[in-house]
C-alpha cells in the first residue's frame, strides 16, 4: 500500500527540485510523471507524482502489480483530517504507519 501522502496535484516544485528527482530516477523514466505548471515569481513550477515514481520504483524491484495498492488520498488536499506541512506549516503532525508481514 502506498499512500496517503502528498499527491500530484499539491506537489508543486521548482525546477532544482524536478532536476534532482529527474537525475535520481533516470532509470524509471521519470518525465512521465512530471507535468509543467505555472511560472510565480519568474520561476518555472512543476508537479511532481511521487506515487506513480514509486510505483514504478517497486514494478522495478520485481513487485506484481496485483500486489501494489494506492491510496487516492492527498494529504494536503486533506489537511482537515490528516498531517500536512505543505497544507500548514504551522498547525502540522506527522503520519506514520506500521508495515507487518503475514507469517505462515
Amino acid at each position: 500500500m502506498i499512500g496517503p501522502s502528498i499527491l500530484s496535484c499539491c506537489f508543486e516544485v521548482d525546477e532544482d527540485v524536478k532536476d534532482l528527482f529527474v537525475e535520481t530516477f533516470e532509470n524509471l523514466k521519470v518525465m512521465e510523471n512530471i507535468k509543467l505548471g505555472n511560472k510565480k515569481d519568474g520561476k518555472q513550477k512543476y508537479f511532481i507524482d511521487t506515487m506513480g515514481i514509486n510505483y514504478k520504483e517497486m514494478l522495478s524491484l520485481g513487485l506484481q502489480k496485483e500486489h501494489i495498492c494506492l491510496s487516492s488520498i492527498c494529504t494536503k488536499c486533506n489537511k482537515d483530517w490528516m498531517h500536512s506541512y505543505r497544507g500548514d506549516p504551522i498547525e502540522n503532525g506527522r503520519n506514520i504507519a506500521f508495515i507487518c508481514l503475514k507469517g505462515d
